[in-house]
């Protein structure tokens, strides 16, 4: 906030004469009084810290014209005035006392003398007097009316002040409260964004104030994330994937009806990568280095770039599921089933997997984390491995040839127009795969009748070749029910599979009986 002074304009106190007590000022609402063919206007009212125009006319084209400011009156030549409610006559230009000169020059061929200056925001707020005359030998040429004008309050600057410019920008404070966005102006704040991280920058104002927006920009000006809401409150969020770089907060007026400004506060947080702490079982990112699981349960940290490797020996026949869990908000993790080459063999990756061994045979299952967040530390999880010994299940209509288990032998969009599909058989080790093509915004509804009691059934929907599912249904009822809405026009998939291996189910299928009910909307 800057201070208000005594009343300063554009230059330094000047001289002020003292006059007889019997000569009065003019009054605070007295109009302009006629004195010489000049003619003087002023841009009124002007708010503080703003510019302020004053026009000469009626000049001969080449007369040297000047035009003086004060707070009382004028008497002729400039020379003296009248201080008008304890008010100062200003020196305007400098090294010059007397007189009050606001500015000076020629006037042109129309006999117009122009000057525009910046009221600084120090001014005292209230009404002033101009004049201009024709300064010619003796200076005793013609003088223009005295005219009145208003300078209001206006906008106070705050503390960081002049930033309104990439190259005068402001170092990014965390938190700056009373900030102020002044007519015609705009706030830069910059900051350094390290390699990975994230930089967040929230801005507040009063709703009746006016409508703020930002917008985040590069060394060149070019934008990187942008704020334009009509809230109360607008924010930036940009995760930095490149090198090192900085970056501008370019804050600004989209509306400021009362022409006053905008106050504001800004808060800024920058999120950078931290290390990502192993866990006791590392070093096992290979098969070779692999921690030896059964079934049960197992926790670990999964880093960017790092595997958690678990090897479980299975017999032929025997199906093997493995389920992933782990917090929400700190990245996204999966588990996948490789070989000893390193190869998948399941389907995924995904936080359900599952593979039935061909042969006595040892398997790999991987786990990885596919996404980090902002803060670089990996994420915890859980995973889980359960076994069933023999699957077996019977064929359904839907099984013939290279049956439907798989994405890539999943049933026609020609065999599988919407519809009621009956005695169809979900069974452990042996899921079943639909393809179904949808348009974006389009909503595909899909219910599995079944009674949990033979096993639990479950229904996943994934997108194109995606390894993650975009919807799921997974209860421990009978039956699943689930709409998805396309967000891409694409072809997806139903997948039916009996979850983590269940053993509620018949001994010898491991399965249940259901009935698959779909519709496109």
């Amino acid at each position: 906030m800057h201070p208000r002074s005594l009343f300063v304009l554009l230059a330094a106190l000047g001289a002020c004469a003292d006059q007889p007590e019997s000569a009065s000022p003019f009054a605070v609402d007295q109009a302009a009084v006629p004195m010489s063919t000049l003619g003087l206007s002023v841009t009124s009212p002007v708010a503080l810290g703003d510019d302020i125009r004053f026009t000469v006319t009626g000049a001969t084209p080449g007369d040297h014209i000047a035009v003086a400011v004060s707070n009382g009156i004028f008497v002729p030549n400039l020379g003296a005035c009248y201080p008008f409610l304890g008010g100062n006559c200003l020196d305007m230009t400098a090294g010059s006392t007397g007189y009050m000169v606001v500015g000076q020059g020629t006037a042109n061929a129309s006999g117009t003398f122009t000057v525009q200056r910046r009221v600084p925001l120090a001014v005292l707020p209230g009404r002033y007097a101009a004049q201009a005359q024709r300064i010619g030998a003796g200076n005793d040429g013609n003088e223009s009316s005295a005219v009145y004008f208003d300078l209001i309050e206006g906008c106070t600057a705050d503390a960081f002040e002049p930033n309104d410019r990439r190259a005068t920008a402001s170092p990014m404070p965390a938190m700056a409260t009373g900030l102020g966005l002044c007519p015609g102006d705009e706030d830069y704040y910059e900051i350094l964004v390290p390699a990975g991280g994230t930089l967040e920058v929230v801005t507040t104002h009063a709703g009746a104030d006016g409508d703020l927006d930002m917008t985040l920009v590069d060394d060149q000006g070019d934008p990187l994330d942008i704020a334009q809401t009509a809230n109360d409150t607008e924010t930036l969020l940009w995760y930095n994937s490149g090198a090192d770089r900085t970056v501008f907060a370019r804050v600004y007026a989209f509306d400021d009806p009362q022409g006053d400004g905008i106050p504001y506060d800004l808060e800024s947080t920058l999120l950078v990568p931290g290390p990502c702490v192993d866990d006791a079982f590392e070093d096992d990112d290979t098969p070779a280095t692999a921690r030896t699981a059964g079934v049960g349960t197992y926790s670990g940290t999964s880093c960017s770039g790092d595997y958690d490797t678990f090897a479980i020996a299975l017999n032929a026949g025997e199906l093997l599921t493995a389920s992933l869990s782990s917090p929400a908000g700190l990245g996204d993790t999966d588990v996948v089933i490789v070989n000893a080459a390193g190869t998948q063999i399941s389907n995924g990756p995904d936080d359900l997997v599952s593979y039935t061994a061909t042969a006595n045979e040892t398997v790999y299952a991987r786990v990885l984390l596919t996404s980090d967040d902002s803060s670089g530390g990996g994420n915890t999880y859980d995973v889980t491995f359960a076994t069933l010994q023999n699957a077996q299940c019977p064929d359904d209509v839907f099984e013939s040839g290279n049956g439907n288990d798989s994405r890539s032998t999943a049933v026609p969009t020609a065999s599988f127009p919407p519809g009621t599909y009956s005695n169809l058989g979900a069974c452990v080790g042996d899921e079943d795969w639909y393809e179904v093509p949808l348009t974006a915004g389009q909503v595909l509804s899909v219910s599995l009748n079944f009674s949990h009691a033979d096993s639990d059934v479950d229904v996943r929907i994934y997108r194109g070749t995606q390894t993650q599912s975009v919807a799921v249904a997974e209860s421990s009822s009978d039956n699943e029910v689930l709409d998805y809405t396309a967000t891409q026009t694409a072809t997806y998939y139903i997948r039916v599979y009996v979850y983590g291996g269940s053993v509620d189910g018949p001994p010898i299928t491991g399965g249940a009986l259901y009935e698959l009910v779909y519709d496109v909307n």
